[in-house]
């Protein structure tokens, strides 16, 4: 599903956790909070 996403958005990361659910948050929560820290570490926000 994730593949044809990246000719509409330019930004876009992609990770695949095997073996989970619909519910990636509850089944792997220390995986799925490293992965969006990892990801928010690298933007920026202007105010």
């Amino acid at each position: 599903m994730a593949d044809c996403h990246d000719t509409i958005c330019s930004d876009l990361t992609v990770k695949h956790i095997p073996n989970c659910s619909h519910w990636v948050q509850q089944d792997v929560p220390d995986l799925c909070n490293q992965y969006m820290t990892d990801f928010l570490s690298t933007k920026s926000v202007s105010m």
